[in-house]
């Protein structure tokens, strides 16, 4: 038990412990009353644990949420390098490159993430969508790539409304394209 562990297995134990309720305390005040300061608590378990990728993954997040994007990307980029299996940071970073309207950049990301969620969800779609915006948005040559996303979506969801945009985007460039 706890009492058996030798004194650098404590700290290393007490270390955990507040890591995980400083991130539990930043997502708290994030989801509660304080989003603003919620990304102070965040950085604060970064100074224990600086390699932790989940911790700054959260941070780019709700740096995403209260709209600092460049934050939200140096965060999101640290959390992909620390941990490049981490499929959430990359569907986070690339939704940030997207907000910065950088598609380039925000493709293979979302593209990552989308391979390795494979089915859609209520909680997934918004990463299939801005997925085949983004190609969109690149260039309406593009659509033959961001249809099947979009429809991907809408069989699983079949009221979205990003996805059924997305699609009447498409179609206005085919239209325009055989003029």
């Amino acid at each position: 038990g706890l009492l058996d562990l030798a004194p650098e297995g404590l700290v290393a134990l007490e270390e955990q412990v507040a890591r995980q309720l400083l991130g539990q305390g930043a997502r708290a005040l994030f989801q509660t009353q304080a989003p603003q300061v919620a990304p102070r608590r965040a950085q604060d378990a970064l100074e224990i644990d600086s390699n932790n990728a989940s911790a700054y993954d959260g941070l780019g997040w709700m740096y995403f949420l209260i709209g600092e994007y460049p934050s939200a990307e140096e965060n999101l980029i640290k959390a992909v390098e620390l941990d490049p299996e981490m499929v959430r940071a990359h569907a986070h970073l690339g939704a940030a490159y997207y907000r910065n309207l950088n598609y380039d950049s925000a493709i293979p990301e979302l593209e990552i993430a989308v391979d390795q969620y494979k089915d859609v969800t209520v909680a997934n779609s918004t990463y299939f969508n801005m997925l085949g915006l983004a190609y969109y948005f690149k260039g309406e040559q593009n659509c033959d790539q961001a249809v099947p996303l979009f429809e991907k979506v809408l069989q699983s969801i079949p009221d979205d409304v990003n996805s059924l945009e997305g699609l009447d985007l498409c179609r206005a460039a085919a239209i325009g394209a055989e003029s």
